[in-house]
């Protein structure tokens, strides 16, 4: 696992050189948090994302799996959400970051040869999980649901 900063072009290419699959996580990852226009999701979220691409295919990588979000579907009326749905962003989030990063994921994977998979999270449970957070909250609620009831 590498932690490190996505705008670096150096810096992704360095870590991913003689890496033959790249699980790329990294990201500006709450949707309340990032408001319209920043700076800071595109730069992070896209560009970040072009770089991790562009390091893969100048390094000769197989394989790069990006986690994408859920948030590309917007607000759906008919449940369950589904990947066969087209992207509907509603947020600033699913908008300027979401999609456009599975977008050029898609393109990139096109033009370098390289294959690709893009994993579109809804909600993740595990330990760690704050019960507080308004995002990952919604395992624990359900189970607290369930036992009261």
């Amino acid at each position: 696992m590498v932690e490190g900063e996505l705008r670096s072009y150096e810096r992704v290419h360095n870590a991913v050189r003689g890496i033959d699959v790249v699980y790329h996580l990294g990201a500006l990852g709450s949707v309340a948090a990032v408001g319209a226009g920043s700076a800071d999701l595109d730069a992070v979220n896209v560009e970040g994302t072009l770089n991790v691409l562009l390091a893969a295919r100048d390094s000769g990588v197989r394989r790069v799996v990006f986690a994408s979000s859920s948030s590309v579907y917007g607000g759906r009326a008919s449940l369950p959400v589904t990947e066969e749905m087209p992207p509907d962003p509603i947020s600033p989030y699913g908008l300027a970051s979401s999609r456009p990063s599975a977008t050029a994921s898609r393109s990139r994977a096109s033009t370098t040869g390289s294959k690709r998979s893009v994993l579109r999270y809804f909600n993740v449970f595990g330990p760690r999980q704050s019960p507080y957070s308004q995002y990952a909250a919604m395992v624990p609620l359900f189970l607290t649901a369930v036992m009261l009831g």
